[in-house]
């Protein structure tokens, strides 16, 4: 917004490609584009680059940032890749993700654990410390069938959000609180 509140105004990228997600974490703005460069940025004006797909081994799809392990990269068939000390960790999936496609990603600071939606094969969480899935298939223990697209956790709620194609939305996790 300009200073006085009354318009929007535009921030020069380094690219004009396609965005794919925007996501911040402390004082950082990270952008990932469609050709999978990772843009982060503390001022608007300096930017790093990345390259997304090299790290995650197969084209990116989405991206969120960890306090401890920063970007956390999900592909279209590789899974995910993390940096749990000074290098990448690339195609994590042990003993899951249901599937290695990463449709969306949410990182939650207060459960520190990684929400994963994974279209029709259902979705997941991702514990960094001891590399530990709880994955939800649909079609079973009541997870419906659908093409999961979207997650959201919500701190206020301590829940998870998922969307899907044909259900909108459900709540995974504690309702009130």
């Amino acid at each position: 917004l300009t200073p006085d509140g009354t318009a929007l105004t535009a921030v020069p990228l380094p690219t004009t490609e396609k965005v794919v997600r925007l996501v911040t974490m402390r004082d950082s703005l990270y952008i990932l584009c469609a050709s999978g460069r990772l843009y982060a940025t503390t001022d608007l004006h300096t930017f790093a680059v990345t390259n997304a797909n090299a790290i995650a081994g197969s084209a990116a799809t989405t991206v969120v940032v960890s306090p401890e392990h920063g970007p956390v990269i999900g592909s279209v068939s590789s899974g995910i890749a993390y940096r749990p000390s000074q290098s990448y960790v690339s195609q994590c999936y042990p003993p899951g993700p249901i599937y290695n496609g990463t449709a969306d990603l949410m990182y939650a600071p207060s459960t520190d654990q990684l929400y994963v939606t994974n279209g029709t094969y259902g979705f997941g969480m991702f514990r960094p410390e001891g590399e530990q899935w709880s994955d939800q298939v649909p079609g079973q223990n009541g997870v419906p069938q659908t093409n999961f697209g979207k997650v959201l956790y919500d701190s206020v709620r301590r829940c998870a959000w998922y969307t899907g194609s044909s259900m909108g939305v459900i709540q995974i996790g504690r309702a009130h609180v």
